[in-house]
């Protein structure tokens, strides 16, 4: 099980990675306003 979900987050974890990337950007974004 857990090496599974290992994977699945392996597979996910650069979309992850760049949402927050965005995210991050626009909330700084939204901050410097």
């Amino acid at each position: 099980m857990q090496t599974n979900i290992g994977v699945k987050n392996d597979a996910l974890s650069p979309r992850v990675g760049i949402a927050a990337d965005i995210s991050g950007r626009i909330a700084k974004g939204l901050v410097n306003l």
